[in-house]
């Protein structure tokens, strides 16, 4: 989770100037949000699309390390695609409102 919130924040930091530049042009707060954080949630999104269905296959594997639960138990699969959706909106809301959160002139200078 914390590798996930550094590379988007990363990415956030490094586009800075470009999102400075869109928001002295106009830009609402809106649109900043949907070019940075749609494609993150879209990589979440086929991530959880992917992941999942390896994640039941594969709990084959260690249903025999397991005590008191179920591989494949659904509780626990929802509740952490739960988590992981939760984790995503949050390290992708607040990078790109650290970024709105600095005047256009004070990022173009470097400041």
């Amino acid at each position: 989770m914390a590798g996930l919130y550094g590379v988007i924040a990363f990415n956030a930091q490094q586009r800075a100037q470009e999102f400075a530049v869109r928001v002295a042009l106009g830009a609402s707060p809106r649109h900043i949000l949907q070019a940075l954080g749609g494609p993150c949630l879209r990589t979440m999104l086929s991530g959880l699309a992917l992941g999942t269905p390896i994640a039941l296959a594969a709990g084959r594997l260690v249903a025999p390390l397991l005590f008191e639960t179920s591989a494949t138990d659904p509780v626990i699969i929802v509740s952490s695609g739960a988590l992981i959706v939760v984790v995503s909106i949050a390290a992708t809301l607040v990078p790109t409102t650290r970024v709105l959160s600095r005047r256009p002139a004070d990022v173009l200078r470097g400041n």
